[in-house]
Formats: C-alpha cells, sequence, structure tokens
C-alpha cells in the first residue's frame, strides 16, 4: 500500500498487508497541505496489477504558535498583529470586540492610524481543512491614549521655616504614569526620609529650611504616551505674593482683553492694596481701563499700542514694606504666514507618504489638515504620515490658526502609483509530454513597466523575461519547480511556485521481440482513472509501467 502526496510523482510505502486485508494502519506523514493525494494498492509479486484512490486532501492541524500581543498605543500610531501557525489554515478572520472586521481575513492585521475609537478587544479565528479543526488566537487588548498631559498642580506652598510643604500633580490619566521624577532647577530630588515622594504624584518635603525655599520646583511625569512637564512651583514663607496663571495673553485686534492676577498673603492677613502698571506708570481706571485696582484687567477695546508688559503691584494696606509684584505679557494677535507650503508627493501603494508646513504667527498656532476639502481627523500637528492607498489620493490642504486669523495653504497633490501585483497566479502543477510543448503563464500589474524573470530551483532562466515561459520540447530534465518575478517601479513580488511533472506515458517491454502493433491513453490528460489500450501482433503478456 502506497501514499503520494503530490498527485501520484512520487510514492512512499504505507506497509505491507496480506491480500485478505480490508485495511491498513498508518501514520499519516508531515504534510502542511496538499489536495493531490493518493492511494495506490499494488501486488508485491504482480507489481502490473494495481488500484488507485481518487484524490484526497491532507493537511496539519491548525495551532498558534505565536500569539499576537496587547498594547498600549498612542493616537497616530501604526502597529501589526499576526497569527502565526503551523498547520493548514483555510481562513482567517480577525475580531473587534467580537465583530467580524470588514476584509481583515489574512495572518496580519493591521491598525494604520490608530485612534480613539481604535480601542478594544481583538482576536482572529482560523478554520482548519476537514477534521484538522479550527481555533482562535488570544485576545488582544488595545487602548488608545492621548499624549501624556498635566491636567492639575500645586502652584504654591506656603508654609513657615521648619513646617512640611506638600506638591501635587495630577495626570490625564495617572494610571498610564510610568515614572514621576520631581526636580528643583536642575538637580533631581530623590527620598532621603526629610523629602520623600520624589518618584509620585506627591512630593512632601519636611522642616522646611532657607535653602528648600524657591521657585523652581516641578516634576517630569512619563506616559505611555511620552513625557510632560509641570509648571513651576514655588515653596514660600510668610508674606505678600503676587502670581498668574500663564505667562503671557493673545487676544485680536479691537477684542476686549482681560488679564488675571492672583495677590494673596501666608498666612492670611489684612487687607491688599492693588495696582496695575504699564510701561513704568499705573494705570488709571476709566476710558478703555476698568479694574485697575483690582486683580483682573479688562482693556476694551484692545488697540496695537496696548502690546506689551502689565505689573500687578499688591502690598499690605497697613504696612506698605509688605509688598510684591507680578508681571504678565499681552499680544495682538495677527494673521499667521506659511513659510512654507505643503508639496506635492507621489507614493507607491502601501508606502508612507509624509506632507509638511510651517508658519508663524503671534500666538498660539493650530493646524488642520484636509483632504479634498474635509478634515482629516486627529490630523492636528505641521506634519501628516499617511499609508498611501488608492482612496488617500487626492488633494490635500491644511488650515493654519492662531487666535485671531485662519488661513489656508496651498493645494499639495498626492499621487498613488499602483503597486506590483501578480493579478493570475500560474498553476501549482503542470504535467507535462515529453517532446511536447511546456507552458506556464501569469498576469500582473504594476507602476510603469513590468520586467519579468523565470527561475528554475532557485536559478535565473537566462532570456526568459515575459509573462510566458515557454519550453518548445519538454524534456524529462525539465521537471522542477518554476516561478517568477515582477519588478515594477513600486517594488517586486514573487510568483507562486509551479510544479512541473511528467505526464504518464506507455512503454512496450517484450524480451522476445515482439512489437506492439498500436496503443491508446484515455483520457489524456487524467487525473483520476485512465485507461491504456494496447493492440498486439499476438497474444502475448506484458507489462505496463507509470514513469
Amino acid at each position: 500500500v502506497q501514499f503520494s502526496s503530490n498527485n501520484g510523482a512520487s510514492w512512499q510505502s504505507m506497509g505491507i498487508v496480506s491480500a485478505a486485508s480490508t485495511s491498513v494502519n498508518w501514520t499519516v506523514p508531515s504534510v502542511e497541505f496538499s489536495g493531490q493525494c493518493l492511494v495506490r494498492v499494488v501486488g508485491v509479486d504482480r507489481p502490473e496489477i494495481s488500484a488507485t484512490s481518487l484524490p484526497f486532501a491532507v493537511g496539519s492541524r491548525v495551532v498558534v504558535v505565536s500569539q499576537p500581543q496587547s498594547k498600549n498605543m498612542c493616537v497616530g500610531e501604526r502597529y501589526s498583529m499576526a497569527a502565526i501557525t503551523s498547520g493548514a489554515v483555510r481562513n482567517y478572520q480577525w475580531y473587534k470586540d467580537g465583530v467580524a472586521i470588514e476584509n481583515a481575513t489574512g495572518p496580519l492585521f493591521e491598525i494604520d492610524r490608530a485612534q480613539y475609537n481604535t480601542s478594544g478587544v481583538y482576536h482572529c479565528e482560523l478554520w482548519g481543512f476537514g477534521q484538522c479543526g479550527n481555533t482562535r488566537t488570544a485576545e488582544v487588548h488595545i487602548r488608545v491614549a492621548r499624549p501624556t498631559q498635566i491636567v492639575n498642580q500645586t502652584r504654591n506652598a506656603a508654609i513657615q521655616l521648619g513646617g512640611t510643604a506638600v506638591l501635587t500633580v495630577e495626570a490625564e490619566f495617572p494610571n498610564e504614569a510610568i515614572d514621576y521624577q520631581w526636580y528643583k532647577g536642575q538637580q533631581m530630588l530623590s527620598d532621603n526620609g526629610r523629602i520623600v515622594g520624589t518618584k509620585s504624584s506627591r512630593l512632601e518635603v519636611r522642616n522646611i529650611s532657607n535653602a528648600d525655599l524657591g521657585t523652581d520646583y516641578y516634576c517630569v511625569v512619563t506616559g505611555v504616551c511620552g513625557s510632560a512637564t509641570s509648571r513651576n512651583a514655588r515653596i514660600q514663607t510668610t508674606g505678600v505674593f503676587v502670581d498668574f496663571a500663564q505667562n503671557s495673553i493673545t487676544v485680536c485686534d479691537g477684542k476686549k482683553a482681560v488679564i488675571e492676577g492672583m495677590a494673596y498673603t501666608n498666612p492670611p492677613a489684612g487687607e491688599l492694596r492693588v495696582q496695575w502698571w504699564y510701561k513704568g506708570a499705573p494705570l488709571a481706571e476709566g476710558g478703555r481701563y476698568s479694574g485697575t485696582q483690582t486683580t483682573t484687567l479688562t482693556i476694551d477695546p484692545t488697540t496695537p499700542e496696548d502690546v506689551g508688559e502689565y505689573t500687578l503691584y499688591a502690598e499690605l494696606a497697613n504696612n506698605r514694606n509688605v509688598n510684591a509684584l507680578g508681571s504678565v505679557s499681552l499680544e495682538i494677535g495677527g494673521v499667521p504666514t506659511i513659510t512654507t507650503q505643503p508639496i506635492s508627493n507621489t507614493a507607491c501603494e502601501g508606502e508612507a507618504f509624509t506632507l509638511s508646513v510651517a508658519a508663524t504667527g503671534t500666538g498660539a498656532i493650530t493646524y488642520q489638515w484636509l483632504f479634498n476639502g474635509q478634515p482629516i481627523s486627529g490630523e492636528v500637528s505641521p506634519t501628516i504620515t499617511l499609508g498611501a492607498t488608492k482612496a488617500r489620493q487626492g488633494e490635500y490642504t491644511v488650515q493654519v490658526k492662531t487666535p485671531c486669523w485662519l488661513v489656508v495653504s496651498r493645494p499639495a497633490i498626492v499621487t498613488v502609483r499602483d503597486a506590483t501585483t501578480i493579478t493570475q497566479q500560474p498553476p501549482a502543477t503542470v504535467a507535462a509530454t515529453v517532446g511536447q510543448p511546456l507552458t506556464i503563464t501569469l498576469a500582473a500589474t504594476g507602476s510603469g513597466t513590468l520586467q519579468y524573470q523565470w527561475f528554475k530551483s532557485g536559478a535565473a532562466l537566462t532570456g526568459e523575461v515575459t509573462p510566458t515561459y515557454t519550453k518548445a520540447a519538454y524534456d524529462i530534465a525539465d521537471e522542477g519547480k518554476y516561478w517568477c518575478r515582477v519588478r515594477s517601479e513600486c517594488g517586486e513580488v514573487i510568483s507562486d511556485t509551479t510544479t512541473v511533472t511528467t505526464k504518464p506515458g506507455v512503454v512496450s517491454v517484450d524480451d522476445q521481440g515482439e512489437v506492439v502493433a498500436g496503443y491508446s491513453v484515455s483520457p489524456n490528460p487524467g487525473s483520476a482513472m485512465m485507461s491504456a489500450r494496447l493492440v498486439l501482433a499476438e497474444s502475448s503478456h506484458v507489462v505496463v509501467t507509470l514513469m
């Protein structure tokens, strides 16, 4: 009893059994997958007597050998999940939160540019052949987070010498923080018993001395999506203090400006007297100015002459010698200027392309990229990088905005060239007849002029540089594995392999010198049952051998 995994091109023994046996015990060989398996029974003493089964398939059990990994991602990141298996996989299907993902039917699933709605639980289901079983990967937890951001912090800790000062920071997602580190100026702080929490969100400094006083305490928080540095915090003793939430304020020309300051005492004491100053002179109440003797100054309307530094002076009403001051800048927002326009780009399908813009302006500058006039979600930085697909071919612009004005860049045209793709693979097997033509054909598309090169068993075939490989007269020596490399301006691909075997023929053996008058084989070619008809000059014993 013999087995073939290649449609009879070669055979291996399954065992020898008596003619009366109706079954044979046999271990299936290690075959990843073959749909052209045969079993043949051959007489041991009469090898000319044989019977061959119809073709059947053999496949290995599907086993996931490497699981895809969970990941915390940042907005805009890319990530690939792979279901690496052994065995014969018939189908793949990826799922997100239990719902099948459209067109996600391969061993690799790629998240191109993560957004917040990308977060979820993913897995892949795999189907094998016949009774070889189905399986699924482990669950993959994907979480997309914002850039690390500090949303709250202690700005001041007023304390008496010998007391305890506490400074805190709060990140947007505290459980995502990988590391906290507190600093005083350029000095990285470390726990020493008196100073504790230097690597946490809460810094505690005990038994305060003059050396601990300062305005340059800050914390660096490192999270899944980068790091963020807090604003400076101060540890101070008793007295009068002035502070601002921000260092500068930007308003539009002709609009109202509201400048808010903070003035207080430590410990809480008597009444404070405050006064706003501009260009070395106190501001008088009235006209365009109001709140000149409060902590909130209003200028309505503003003009370009109002640009500059405003100072809030505070003193104890009953003791002018106890005082403090602080300053904030006022800017008038102008029209942003695009100094570098985005440039048109050409990319191959599947590659990444990048567009950039540079701009200057007064106040905070924000960006919003548009595709064919529509905003692209999440693309709000000066540079955009996307994967090239036919759907992303078109016109890109970017809006550049300051608090007062918005301008739009010149359009950049993105052209996506066809990736090198084999649209029709060559056949998996070809059975050729000795002396007859051998032909193997494929079809491909790509950008520019396609270049072909055929190979046989790893060696390039000289001159075989067209989509069709042809051998005018096939010979047994031409048996082997053939494939083709296709190149274009967008890379190269390798075709599937074609296994070329020799089609069975009929051979006459006659040791007595008698001649076979004629023969025929039908159907020819054939894949299952075939008949050989011999015409003999006279009765004779012949052996028909499959070569």
